[in-house]
């Protein structure tokens, strides 16, 4: 697994292997994970609707691929200190 479930925490987001950007919109108390995803940069799409069923962070952490810069560019690895 490319994340560790405890990098998973709100307002980061992550890039899956087909470039869908998903944004960490909260933790709930039952440790799942409730986010927003939408296209890679380049479309006109914004964030989507959350999933109807919310995945546990290690299943989400499990689904993605790295951490990346929630500016849309999905290229851009996330950097410390933004």
């Amino acid at each position: 697994m490319a994340v560790e479930p405890e990098d998973v925490v709100q307002g980061a987001c992550f890039v899956t292997s087909t470039k869908q950007v998903r944004k960490v919109a909260e933790i709930t108390a039952d440790d799942r994970v409730n986010y927003m995803a939408r296209a890679s940069s380049g479309s006109n799409f914004g964030w989507g609707s959350t999933p109807s069923i919310l995945p546990l962070r290690s299943e989400f952490a499990s689904q993605v691929d790295r951490k990346v810069s929630c500016d849309g560019d999905p290229d851009r690895p996330e950097r410390k200190g933004y």
